[in-house]
């Protein structure tokens, strides 16, 4: 499987969370990860004005559960 690959999208997302604070909810399903690369077949965004999150603060998501 494409491990490095995996790690550029997870690193990826991270970036995304961390760049844009109106991102309150990510769903991405499934992520394919094959001997050739990966795919994200489906994402769901949800983005919301972030209450109480000052801009220069850095942010964290909820952990998976």
């Amino acid at each position: 499987a494409d491990t490095d690959g995996l790690a550029r999208l997870v690193a990826a997302v991270g970036r995304l969370a961390a760049d844009v604070p109106e991102l309150v909810e990510l769903d991405l399903n499934p992520v394919m990860v094959r001997a050739d690369g990966c795919a994200i077949v489906d994402a769901k965004v949800r983005l919301a004005h972030p209450d109480g999150v000052p801009h220069d603060q850095a942010r964290q998501l909820r952990p998976v559960v």
